[in-house]
Order: structure tokens, then sequence, then C-alpha cells
């Protein structure tokens, strides 16, 4: 908190000094940004953040290399001001020495990360990592995986060939059967601009048998394998949507072959095409 508020006198400093105006525009535009991120999935957003930095968290790891900075800038050129004050001068508006602000950015920087460290922050900190990441047993109540799902992804590798793909909602968790198994998915995350075999199988997977256009896209991804799981991640359920051609392909006549299973999740062999 004190950190904070030093650094947003700082920013009141700078906004009066001409030469110090750029990094309260650059401290705003991040605020601005990370704004963006955090609370809209709009096209707009994501051209301004850029796909990749389009999570909130990556943007506000950013505000530090600018706060401490300012903030060291702060103390130094207060502490310039009261000096000069005390003698008995009239203080100067004058900016302090470069090296002068590297070594109090050091050592502002090193007593945050001490008090952080010893602190009680660091245990609010790793309780809320530990719900973050906490696996729920059976439901995942909104949540991305469950323990169950997750033990059965890690197990891909022993039904699933290397070379040979895993197609799946990835708003049901599907997509993390690469990671945890070593697997390769054709939809790896939750939005993308599939090519034109992507799109036909993302829509029309369990029209195989009266579309002309799917058979040639599932042997052209070399896709074999369904992960199926009735849960899904809270959020754009449009989004989500856009898969449940794959859910019904699984229903469909011939379409595929029930392999194993863990809870909820299926792992099914593709029958359709092959």
């Amino acid at each position: 908190m004190l950190l904070a508020v030093v650094a947003f006198v700082g920013l009141i400093a700078a906004l009066l000094r001409p030469g110090l105006r750029w990094v309260v525009i650059t401290y705003l535009a991040l605020v601005l940004l990370y704004g963006f991120a955090a609370g809209s999935d709009s096209d707009l957003a994501k051209i301004a953040t850029g796909l990749w930095d389009k999570d909130k968290f990556r943007i506000v790891a950013i505000l530090p290399t600018i706060g401490v900075p300012l903030a060291a800038w702060t103390i130094t050129a207060g502490a310039a001001e009261l000096t000069g004050s005390l003698r008995g001068r009239v203080a100067r508006r004058q900016d302090p020495r470069p090296l002068t602000v590297v070594l109090v950015t050091a050592v502002v920087t090193a007593l945050v990360a001490v008090t952080a460290w010893t602190g009680p922050a660091l245990g609010g900190v790793s309780s809320a990592m530990g719900d973050v990441f906490a696996l729920p047993a059976h439901q995942k109540h909104g949540l991305l995986l469950d323990a169950d799902e997750a033990a059965l992804l890690e197990r891909v590798g022993e039904f699933v060939p290397k070379g040979q793909v895993i197609v799946g909602n990835p708003w049901n968790g599907s997509a993390l059967a690469w990671a945890l198994g070593g697997r390769r998915v054709l939809f790896p995350h939750l939005g993308g601009y599939w090519d034109y075999d992507g799109r036909v199988i993302e829509r029309h997977l369990d029209d195989f048998a009266t579309d002309a256009r799917v058979c040639p896209a599932v042997r052209a991804e070399h896709v074999r394998w369904v992960v199926t799981d009735p849960g899904r991640l809270a959020g754009d359920r449009k989004a989500a949507a856009r898969f449940s051609a794959i859910d019904r392909v699984v229903t469909a006549p011939g379409g595929a072959v029930l392999v194993a299973s863990s809870g909820s999740t299926r792992l099914w062999r593709l029958t359709a095409c092959w």
C-alpha cells in the first residue's frame, strides 16, 4: 500500500514536469490495456492488447517495472527537496542524478521483495493460488478441469499412438490432453483462427455421412480420437457451442467407439471416415 501511495505521488509530480510526462502516459496506457483485457472479450480489446497479451495477468505484471522506478525517483527527488529546505536554501527544481535513481530503485525493490516474502501477504497469495489451482474431484462447477478428467488425460498416451490427433471441445478441458498426456490436439486453446479443415471439423464433424467435406478434413488432420466431457468452463457459451458437432459425433451411428473413461470424461476412437 505504501509503495502504491508513493507511486501515485510520483505520477502527480511527473505530470508537472514536461520531460517526465511520458512516464504518466505509459502508466495510464497500461492501466487502460489492463481494463480492456480484464473487462472485455470484444475484438477491440483483442486488437488493443494483442492476442497474446489479452491475458490480464501478463499486463498487470508490467506495471511494477514502471511503478518501482517511479517510486524510487519520487523518494529521491523528495529527499533532495527536503534536504535543500532544511539547509535553509531555496530548493531548486532539479532531477536527481541517474545513478542515485538506480541505487534507490534497487533499495526500494529489495525492501518490497523482503516485506512481501516475510509479511502476511505471502500467505494470502499462497492461499489464493491454492484455491485457483485446486482440482475438484468430480464436478467442475464452471472450472476447466476436474481430477477425473486430469487422470484420463494423463493416460491418453497409453491409447493414442504418436502422430495421431485428438479432437475435442477445448472448453471442456480436452485441450489439456497435449500438456498432460503428450498427444497433439486439434484445438489446443479456447479460441483461434483455424484453417479450412479445422473449421469443417469444428462445425460439421457429426455430418460425416452426408457432408463430403468432413472426411477429407479428418484424414488431412490425422484426427482419430475424440475426448468428450459434459462440463464446460464458465464464460462464453456461444464460443463453446461452436464445437458441439464434436460431442454429437460420438452418438451418431458409426461415429466413434468408447475406449476409456474416468468420471464423466470419455475417450473415443473415431470410426467415422476411417
